[in-house]
């Protein structure tokens, strides 16, 4: 298979979406395209019809990881932005190179916004990795009125189950932004079990979900199958790992005490990995 960026191998497009589907996210992104540059090319192909791009950046290189989250106003946009990669109407050369393109996990403005924030907190909406929204192909600030407008308090909750439910750091840090964002609303984040141990602010993220886990795969690609596009870990889990006895589950990938993952001849410490919002997610 040709090495990534050759453009010697054009991804097979599936022949439809969900009729759900508004949301997708965008694989092989060249490191150097910007936000600003995603967006110039989104409102050339699809008419300013999305309102939420995030494009995560490595806080080190300030280069993003390849990865783009885009969601549109509607399916139409969405089928239409899938079935022709982000071509421009006029055709010419894919401006974003040989990208590969599928439905997201998460589908919605709303929702897309309640997964950043109990992942990364409230804080990380400020910054180069932070999504952009916007109202008419128009970017819009990132307001507290903004969020009530599309996240509501369902939203929040599904999001808290599915990651907090055995991590109490998480938990208690979750609880607070959805005390931020919604102060008269009675929240009980679950019950933690009694024999949940602790390492301090840095115990893994065990329960932390993978960026896309739960995506179809790409149809040309066959040795991806189940493998997320990255996982999620607290800042310390290198001594997290170090302390540990017994196998551990970061992110959903299995890690041996000298912390390698269950994937064969890759470990955690040597994938391509970025800082965001206190967190570091790893490259799979």
């Amino acid at each position: 298979m040709p090495r990534r960026g050759t453009g010697r191998e054009e991804p097979r497009i599936e022949a439809d979406i969900g009729r759900d589907t508004t949301s997708l996210v965008i694989r092989r992104l060249p490191q150097h395209i910007t936000t600003e540059r995603l967006v110039e090319v989104l409102r050339e192909s699809s008419k300013g019809r999305f309102d939420f791009v995030h494009i995560p950046h490595d806080q080190q290189t300030g280069l993003n990881v390849a990865l783009a989250f885009v969601n549109f106003v509607d399916h139409d946009a969405a089928e239409k932005a899938y079935r022709t990669r982000l071509m421009r109407p006029t055709g010419g050369r894919n401006p974003l190179g040989p990208i590969r393109i599928r439905p997201g996990t998460i589908q919605g403005l709303g929702p897309n916004l309640a997964y950043f924030i109990t992942r990364f907190g409230l804080d990380a909406l400020e910054g180069p990795s932070a999504p952009q929204v916007f109202e008419g192909g128009q970017r819009v600030p990132l307001t507290v009125s903004f969020l009530h407008k599309y996240v509501t308090v369902d939203m929040l909750k599904s999001q808290l189950d599915e990651l907090a439910g055995s991590d109490p750091v998480i938990s208690s840090r979750i609880e607070d932004q959805f005390s931020l964002l919604f102060p008269t609303e009675a929240f009980a984040a679950p019950r933690i079990p009694a024999d949940v141990s602790l390492s301090g602010d840095s115990t893994a993220m065990s329960s932390a979900r993978a960026w896309l886990d739960g995506n179809p795969t790409d149809p040309s690609s066959k040795d991806t199958r189940d493998t997320p596009d990255s996982i999620v870990v607290a800042p310390s889990f290198r001594s997290d790992l170090s302390n540990s006895s017994s196998d551990q589950d970061v992110g959903g990938v299995p890690l041996s005490p000298q912390g390698q993952t269950s994937i064969p001849g890759r470990g955690l410490e040597r994938l391509a990995h970025y800082s965001e919002g206190g967190m570091t997610v790893y490259q799979l």
